[in-house]
């Protein structure tokens, strides 16, 4: 799949963003909790960094995105679940205005 930066998105590693707040490009450090496959209400830590390679029009403001979870095992049992309290930060250069 080629998301909005004409790119091909990464599995685990493409996310979508709302443009007005973060940047395309912008590499971000994601700290949330993940459903674990085929375990109904179990979760587990998923810390990675993600590129913000994407957008979609039901991700609007500073604190929504969308993680590319594409064809690997059992998408939907992560992403289709995977929602609730998260963290992230941007990792910008020095001397980009905060």
């Amino acid at each position: 799949m080629v998301g909005t930066q004409r790119t091909v998105l990464t599995a685990r590693r493409s996310i979508a963003v709302d443009r007005a707040f973060i940047a395309l490009s912008t590499p971000l450090w994601v700290e949330a909790s993940a459903p674990v496959p085929g375990q109904k209400g179990v979760t587990e830590p998923w810390h990675h960094l993600l590129i913000a390679q994407d957008t979609g029009a039901g991700i609007l403001g500073a604190m929504r995105d969308d993680i590319y979870w594409a064809m690997m095992p059992r998408p939907p049992e992560r992403g289709g679940r995977m929602g609730g309290p998260g963290r992230y930060w941007l990792l910008l250069p020095r001397g980009v205005a905060q």
